[in-house]
């Protein structure tokens, strides 16, 4: 079974057991790994980003690239990085690679290390963490190979996570490869889907419960949490999406649904 959660990802981190070796795949400006410290309370927290744009030519958009999704990613950098002025987003992304090493320049705890995700895991031995958060690329070979890195860098027992396992049907473009990514994973892996939240980008959890003490530990802590719980099965959970109804005054209002 699959616990949906009616929480945020911050609130789900403080679930994780403490002083752990721990990694976010995919770290951007810093600010989830400032609450992955604070929640979490890690012993290590090793950072791992590329900094650098490599999702597509960024000066001759694919077909296979919304507009739209392209015109989000500039607003989102712009926002996390105003300075930003050139027409190069590695420029961009540099610069917050200066920030989030000058943000944890005086915690102990912070490992920063900058390249791409498929070659960082790779350096790593096997079984070094007890969790990896991944929110690097979004497309599904990134994700389903970010996944796969993790398991092998995870302790027996340790728990994976990531960022935006759902659709959101006000744009023209969604995560719905993440879903994918996952499925695919959980199915030749042995790992099961666990948890989601019910935010925005919702957060997947993968663990092998119920055989994993860590996975138990874990849904134990989620559920004293106090946070509005739905246990469904895991076959309904890949349906996840993020329905359009009409609120007040006509206006949409995002609402989980889980219809196929």
């Amino acid at each position: 079974m699959t616990y949906y959660v009616f929480t945020d990802r911050e609130n789900l981190i403080r679930c994780l057991p403490e002083n752990a070796v721990g990694a976010e795949v995919g770290v951007f400006a810093g600010e989830f790994a400032a609450s992955i410290l604070e929640g979490a309370r890690p012993s290590e927290l090793h950072l791992i980003d590329a900094w650098r744009f490599v999702g597509y030519n960024w000066r001759d958009l694919p077909p296979q690239v919304p507009e739209t999704q392209h015109a989000a990613f500039v607003r989102y950098l712009k926002a996390a990085e105003p300075a930003w002025q050139s027409q190069d987003p590695s420029d961009g992304l540099a610069m917050l690679y200066e920030r989030v090493q000058s943000r944890f320049a005086e915690d102990a705890r912070v490992r920063i290390v900058r390249g791409l995700s498929s070659t960082i895991l790779a350096g790593y031995p096997d079984g070094f963490f007890d969790f990896l958060y991944v929110d690097a690329d979004h497309d599904y070979h990134s994700v389903l190979s970010d996944l796969w890195a993790a398991r092998r860098t995870l302790r027996p027992g340790g728990l994976i996570l990531g960022h935006d396992f759902d659709m959101d049907r006000r744009h023209q473009w969604s995560n719905h490869n993440v879903i994918e990514a996952v499925m695919s994973f959980c199915k030749n892996s042995g790992f099961r889907l666990i948890a989601l939240t019910g935010d925005l980008g919702s957060t997947f959890v993968l663990g092998e419960y119920p055989d994993s003490d860590s996975s138990a530990a874990f849904l134990t802590r989620l559920i004293a949490l106090r946070a509005p719980i739905v246990d469904i099965p895991q076959e309904i959970a890949w349906n996840y999406r993020r329905q359009l109804v009409r609120g007040e005054n006509g206006r949409a209002i995002a609402i989980p649904s889980f219809r196929s």
